[in-house]
């Protein structure tokens, strides 16, 4: 290697290192496409799960909703939370104003497409398990008669008294 005058480098790199890099790019790339390829097909699996579920009427969206709104709820906090450290990045070329706008344009997308894509998560989850919404709620034979016919809240206390 050697430097011109006018600060330009010129010659060539090791064999072995070209060789190498060469070797690393052809399997970062390989691994690179494989990990797409098994995510878009779990996508798009997943989907038709989804779609068939909701033809045939098994997703419970009573529960789907709710789980859906949680997780939303949560991902839209988590980004306002982290709305000063955005700060940080703020490039004094645009107004202030205008920078804030973006931010919180930010959130309201995070919050819609947090809830669809919750909502497809939690109505396939729903769908693939029925019994997904009650696993703390004891079987009729470990409750006591008075609590047969008693409303969800009720059996919700009976379940937190029982684990005490």
């Amino acid at each position: 290697m050697s430097v011109s005058p006018a600060g330009v480098l010129s010659g060539s790199l090791p064999e072995t290192f070209t060789r190498s890099r060469e070797q690393n790019n052809l399997i970062s790339i390989t691994v690179t496409v494989l990990r797409i390829v098994v995510i878009l097909v779990g996508v798009a699996w997943g989907l038709f799960q989804l779609v068939r579920s909701i033809r045939r009427g098994s997703v419970r969206w009573k529960v789907a909703v709710p789980i859906a709104a949680v997780g939303a709820l949560s991902m839209t906090a988590v980004t306002l939370v982290g709305l000063p450290l955005a700060y940080q990045s703020y490039s004094t070329a645009i107004p202030l104003a205008t920078f804030e706008a973006t931010q919180y344009i930010q959130v309201g997308l995070v919050l819609v497409f947090a809830f669809l894509i919750m909502g497809v998560i939690a109505g396939l989850l729903t769908s693939s398990f029925p019994d997904l919404s009650t696993p703390f709620v004891p079987p009729p034979a470990a409750r006591p008669a008075s609590m047969q016919s008693a409303p969800p809240s009720p059996r919700l206390v009976w379940c937190y008294v029982s684990a005490v």
